[in-house]
């Protein structure tokens, strides 16, 4: 079953995002949600067949982070955003399920299986602190579709809208970021532990910086970006609350 549990996975989570994505464009709501919920429920299930088998959550490695990070993704999608018209929902909905494929293509290329065992799997440190860079990596890049949404297609979008989605954005992006030094203060007690220090300048360690300086930068703009009469203040917003989330699957999946 461990062999093959990937596999068959990766499979049904394809299939049934694909056709959410289908169904979402041709309006058809109930064979969406359907085909939705299927999605959810196989990654779900590869959640707890990791927990399972491997004793543990999902940590590391490319079919590991893909699984959890299209978990975490499609969670946000079941808490539909009620302020918002039901068209920019659709719009929403439908750049989550772009974004959740594009995430599941990483994979294609790659084994199909779990993380390999590593006796430092055991530490509890070390499970937190993989697992909640993976959490935080869902939150910066449903920011990001909530920023692009906020900044394009203004048409369509109300000033109610803009800024319920530019504000939500930056929410996720705090809850994100909070998340993540959640990571490193774990990923420090671990090496405390390890090696006897509890920072160690090294490239991960200014990889990691880098994140927290992104999502600093994307939370502090000049002011005057939020005046109405500034053309491009909306969409420099939404390219800086983008990069935490870009850099981030670079991270973990280009490490």
């Amino acid at each position: 079953m461990e062999k093959t549990a990937p596999l068959y996975i990766y499979i049904s989570l394809i299939t049934s995002f694909s056709m959410a994505l289908t169904m979402l464009v041709l309006n058809k709501k109930f064979l969406k949600d359907i085909a939705s919920h299927a999605g959810k429920l196989f990654s779900l299930t590869g959640v707890i067949i990791i927990i399972i088998l491997e004793h543990r959550l999902p940590l590391f490695g490319s079919f590991e982070s893909v699984l959890y990070i299209s978990f975490i993704l499609s969670i946000f999608e079941s808490f539909p955003e009620k302020e918002l018209s039901a068209s920019r929902e659709k719009s929403i909905s439908i750049h989550l399920y772009i974004m959740i494929l594009i995430i599941l293509l990483f994979q294609i290329n790659k084994p199909m299986e779990f993380n390999h065992d590593f006796f430092m799997y055991g530490n509890i440190w070390v499970n937190v602190f993989f697992n909640l860079r993976l959490t935080a990596a869902a939150f910066f890049i449903y920011a990001a579709i909530l920023f692009c949404n906020g900044a394009w297609n203004s048409s369509s979008n109300s000033r109610a809208e803009k800024d319920y989605l530019m504000r939500k954005g930056r929410n996720l992006l705090l809850t994100g970021v909070t998340i993540y030094l959640a990571s490193e203060w774990a990923g420090s007690i671990w090496c405390l532990d390890w090696l006897g220090d509890s920072w160690r300048w090294s490239k991960g360690f200014f990889k990691a910086s880098i994140v927290f300086l992104l999502v600093m930068t994307s939370l502090h703009l000049p002011p005057f970006l939020r005046h109405p009469f500034f053309k491009h203040g909306e969409t420099t917003k939404a390219i800086f609350g983008s990069l935490p989330g870009i850099f981030m699957l670079w991270m973990i999946f280009h490490h």
